[in-house]
Parts: structure tokens; C-alpha cells; sequence
């Protein structure tokens, strides 16, 4: 069998879709036809014939491009036969091809008969036509300038997906002409960009209702230079403002940003809401990261997230549920025990409500600055039960150190070390004491320093009974109707007069910044004691003169016995009178 006539009669390509000016065709199919002439035996064959068609990328040898196509019981007349091999769109991107062809006659029997050589496939029109637009496999040598996909006037270019419009780029110039952009509208066909409006992207999304009464959800740019990158009824209202997806947002602020979530807004310039649903940030720069309900309104305020939130002063801060931040610099935190509102009471206040307890964790000594400048500022931590009720509350502490220096001393757990002046019951401690108590104080056991060590100008106390012996010792009651803040006990109590006391011992007394004198109790037992002495000495001193008029008593007793006993044998004499 023997191959005399090889001819391409045509050839078809795959078509470029010209975009929105072409209108609809019926598209060309992958397959070409080939017809040739077929000799047997030097003659014309007539009959019946399976034919195989290949690929190749060279004349001899190569690659083969795709599979094998068979078509079987193809008729020849004469010689003649007509084929419609099919090796797809892919196989041809513009490079050269040459096809072989396999031969098996009559159809249906014997082995085939590979003919040679391969015959070069050359372009038909539509192919030509093919050759001069972008392929669907991809382009090389290209020139930008040149070769582009797009629309040479001022019409748009639109993208469909199942004949809707899917993607579509507008050409906008400002008025009067000072500057172009370029509108990018994707998504739903239901998405809009406000006419006049210029730089404008609508990514995706949008939901258009198939129902008849349906509700439609588009999304919107109004705003020049606006994005909506997706989710549906959402609006960039404002110039350079974008919403980043979710449902029913809006930005209309000045380069405002709403990131998602349901039906937020950013209306402040540069204003933003990450996400969560009913969130407001109308301030300048004003920000809420999420939550339900929040609302940032003052220039540079922050709402965290949480529930019911509000950072109304400036450069504020709100988080929780139900803070409010309402004034400047103010940072309020609430935690979700209680439907009250916790509000802050002045500015530049740190506030929190944590039910819970407040943790602070370190692994080395923390600090707490009551200023950043340099110098002694004097300030001071109060803790008040609530903005509300502004009482005092308690303190608990494993150690605590009052001193001007964190090197003064190192207070070990459950221990108190102050430097200065300490004041119970006292709103102001008494000048000079270290110590000062407004009531009365229970010890089991004490020590006063008196070593010699720390003395000069030792001297003993002079006529000390005589000083004890001008005191008076009174039983009183205090008068705690008079002074009702100086904690007095209710119980019958005996003590000194500060006044007669002074008049005796002058140094024992002083007097406190409100004028009320005091007295050095502990001061006045020294002189107890030497004043005991000083009596039994005296004491003493009547104890040897009894013993010594006792001894001289005794004498008298045993010269008088003795008289007595003379006297008596005197009288037991006989009488020698006349």
C-alpha cells in the first residue's frame, strides 16, 4: 500500500473571545479535516480503511504531542478519503507540527502501515487568525507595549461567568481631567460604583437574590479611591475608605477601614473597626478591634472589644463589658460581672473592675512609677472601694517598705519596715514621733533601745521621790463626744493630767500640731524606781534606828530587871532603924 497524495484541505484553531464588541458565535470545533489519496498496488484503492493519526514536534524522530487518534471504517473512493482527526486545542500553541499517518485496509483487519515520510501541517485562515491572538495555554515573546487583552477606546472591559458579569475595568479621569484611574468592579453584577467616582475596587461578593420578591445585598463604593473587597451590602463611603468584607458596613470616613463583621461603621477620619456587629468609630483615628456594640467617638480612642463599651475622651481606652472611658487619657477595663457601667471619674485615670482579683505575675522585682520625670514628686497610690463610693479599701501585702529607697531594707514576708514617721488613727503623725497611735495598742512583750552605747551626760536623777510624791494619779473618763475622731476607748481609764505632770518633769511633756499635750509614760518609770529606792533607803534607814532603839530598849529592860531585883532584896532585909 502506498501513499501517492497528501493534502491539508482545513485546519481549525482554537479563537480568542473578543471581549464585550463581539457578539455571540457558535465557537469553532478542536477538529481539522484531512483528506488524501490512497494507492494499492500502484493503483487507486477503493474500499474500506482504519486510519491512525499522530503528532509529532519534528519530521523525524521527536516527541509526540497529545495521543492517537483512530478513526475506523473511513470510506475511499478511487483513492480518495477524508479524515477528522482531533488531538484538542492544547496540541496546537503556535509551534510547528507534522503529522503520521498509520494505515490498515480492508477496516477491521491485518496490521498497520506506518507511511512516510510525516507531512508538515500548514496554516489555514482561522488558524492564521489564531496565530495573531492570545492563546489559552499561555504566550511567549509578547511585547507590552503591543500585545495586551483589552479595549483601545474608552469602553469598559468586562470578564462573564456563565454569561454574567463577573469582573469589569472602567476607565475614569477626574473632572476637570486633573488626574485618571482606573475602576475595578467586581463580584455580583448587582455591585455599583457611584457614577463620577474614580480608583474605585469592588473585588467580589455582593448578593443578588434569585427570588422574585427577594431582597438584594450589593455592594457600593460612593467614595473616590474606595475599596469593598468582598461580603455583601457593604459601602465605602468615604475617599480612600475601604470595608474589608462581612454584611451591612459601612466606611465612611476619610480613609476610614471597617475589616468585617455585621453592620459596624467607621465614620471617623482614619477611623477603623476591625469587625464584631454594631460597632462605631466615629472619632479621628478612633479604633474598636471588635466586640458587640462598642463605640470609639473621641479623636484617637480606643475600644479593645467586649460588650457595650465607650471611649469617649481623647487618646481613651475601653475594653471589657460596659466600660466607659469618658475622659481623656483615661484607661477603663471592666470585667463581665456586672451589667453596671464602670465609668471613668477624671482624666488620665487607670481603671479597672476584676471582680475576680487583679494577678500580677514577675519573675523579678516589679516597679510602679508615680512619675516619668526626674525628681521627688511626692505622689501617692490611694485605693478607694469605687469611683462611686469613694472610701478607703484595704491593703494586703507579704511585705511592705516605707523609705525614700528600695536599699533602705529588704522586709521579709509578713514583715512592715518604715523609714519615716508612722501614723495610726492619726490623719497627720505628731512632729518629732516616729511613731503615733490615736487609741489604744495590746502588746504581749516589748524592748525600748537604751543601750550605753547611744548615751552621753549620764547623770542620776535628782530628788526623785519628791518629784514621784508631787504627782497626782486621777481615774477619768475620755470625752468622746468632744472628740469624737481620736478613737478614744469607752473604758474607765487612770493615768496622769499632762499639765501637772509637766510641772514636775516639763521634759516628759509635749505637745502635737494640734496643741493637745501628751505625756512619756515609760519616761516616768525610772524615776519610780529610783524614787523606790530613794524610800527604802529611807526605809532602811528606820529599820536600823529600830533595831538600835530596840537594842538599847532591851538594855533599859535589863538594867531595870536588874534595879528591880536589888530593890527587892533591898526590901527583904531587916530594918536596922531604931
Amino acid at each position: 500500500m502506498k501513499l501517492t497524495t497528501l493534502l491539508l484541505a482545513l485546519s481549525a484553531a482554537t479563537l480568542l473571545n473578543c471581549g464585550s464588541t463581539c457578539t455571540a458565535q457558535t465557537l469553532l470545533p478542536d477538529a481539522f479535516t484531512y483528506q488524501g489519496r490512497l494507492n494499492s498496488a500502484g493503483s487507486p484503492l477503493t474500499g474500506t480503511a482504519d486510519v491512525q493519526f499522530s503528532l509529532w514536534d519534528s519530521i523525524e524522530a521527536g516527541t509526540q504531542v497529545g495521543l492517537t487518534f483512530t478513526q475506523t471504517e473511513v470510506a475511499v473512493s478511487n483513492g480518495v478519503f477524508t479524515a477528522s482527526p482531533d488531538f484538542g486545542a492544547a496540541a496546537f500553541q503556535g509551534q510547528a507540527r507534522w503529522i503520521q499517518i498509520a494505515v490498515r485496509s480492508p477496516a477491521g483487519s491485518g496490521a498497520y502501515t506506518t507511511l512516510t515520510p510525516r507531512q508538515a501541517l500548514t496554516a489555514a485562515p482561522y488558524a492564521l487568525y489564531a496565530k495573531n491572538n492570545w492563546a489559552m495555554g499561555g504566550n511567549a515573546a509578547t511585547n507590552s507595549a503591543t500585545n495586551f487583552v483589552g479595549t483601545s477606546d474608552n469602553q469598559p472591559l468586562n470578564f462573564k461567568v456563565n454569561n454574567s458579569r463577573a469582573m469589569q475595568y472602567q476607565y475614569a479621569v477626574s473632572i476637570p481631567g486633573q488626574y485618571q484611574s482606573i475602576n475595578v468592579l467586581g463580584g455580583s453584577e448587582i455591585n455599583i460604583i457611584n457614577a463620577g467616582v474614580r480608583g474605585a475596587t469592588i473585588s467580589g461578593g455582593g448578593l443578588d437574590s434569585f427570588e422574585i420578591d427577594g431582597f438584594d445585598y450589593p455592594n457600593r463604593v460612593s467614595g473616590d479611591f474606595g475599596t469593598v473587597a468582598g461580603g455583601s451590602s457593604n459601602t465605602a463611603a468615604g475617599s480612600h475608605a475601604s470595608v474589608s468584607g462581612g454584611f451591612a458596613n459601612t466606611s465612611s470616613g476619610v480613609s476610614a477601614a471597617v475589616g468585617g463583621g455585621y453592620n459596624s461603621t467607621a465614620s471617623g477620619e482614619a477611623a477603623a473597626v476591625a469587625g464584631g456587629y454594631l460597632n462605631v468609630a466615629s472619632g479621628f483615628a478612633a479604633t474598636v478591634g471588635g466586640g458587640y456594640f462598642n463605640a470609639a467617638s473621641a479623636n484617637c480612642a480606643t475600644v479593645g472589644g467586649g460588650f457595650g463599651n465607650t471611649a469617649a475622651g481623647t487618646s481613651s481606652f475601653a475594653a471589657g463589658r460596659r466600660a466607659n472611658a469618658i475622659h481623656n487619657g483615661s484607661f477603663v477595663w471592666a470585667d463581665g460581672n456586672l451589667n453596671n457601667t464602670f465609668s471613668s471619674s477624671a482624666p488620665n485615670q487607670f481603671c479597672i473592675r476584676a471582680f475576680g482579683g487583679i494577678v500580677l505575675e514577675t519573675d523579678q522585682d516589679g516597679f510602679l512609677y508615680t512619675s516619668s520625670t526626674v525628681g521627688e514628686k511626692n505622689r501617692y497610690f490611694s485605693l478607694y472601694n469605687s469611683p462611686q463610693t469613694p472610701s478607703a479599701s484595704g491593703l494586703k501585702a507579704g511585705g511592705i517598705l516605707c523609705a525614700d529607697s528600695f536599699n533602705y531594707a529588704q522586709p521579709g514576708k509578713n514583715d512592715l519596715v518604715v523609714k519615716g514617721q508612722l501614723g495610726v488613727g492619726y490623719p497627720s503623725n505628731p512632729s518629732g514621733f516616729k511613731l503615733a497611735v490615736n487609741g489604744g495598742t495590746y502588746s504581749l512583750a516589748g524592748y525600748f533601745g537604751s543601750d550605753a552605747r547611744y548615751k552621753t551626760n549620764i547623770a542620776p536623777l535628782e530628788s526623785p521621790l519628791g518629784s514621784i510624791l508631787a504627782l497626782r494619779g486621777v481615774s477619768f473618763d475620755w470625752n468622746r463626744a468632744k472628740f469624737p475622731d481620736q478613737n478614744f476607748s469607752a473604758e474607765h481609764q487612770m493615768g496622769f493630767i499632762a499639765q501637772e505632770v509637766e510641772s514636775v518633769f516639763p521634759q516628759l511633756v509635749t505637745a502635737g500640731p494640734d496643741g493637745y499635750k501628751a505625756v512619756n509614760y515609760t519616761a516616768i518609770i525610772p524615776v519610780v524606781v529610783e524614787a523606790v529606792k530613794a524610800q527604802q533607803k529611807q526605809l532602811d534607814q528606820l529599820k536600823a534606828d529600830i533595831a538600835k532603839r530596840d537594842e538599847m530598849n532591851a538594855d533599859l529592860k535589863a538594867a531595870l530587871a536588874e534595879l528591880r531585883a536589888r530593890l527587892g532584896k533591898l526590901e527583904q532585909q531587916p530594918s536596922n532603924t531604931p
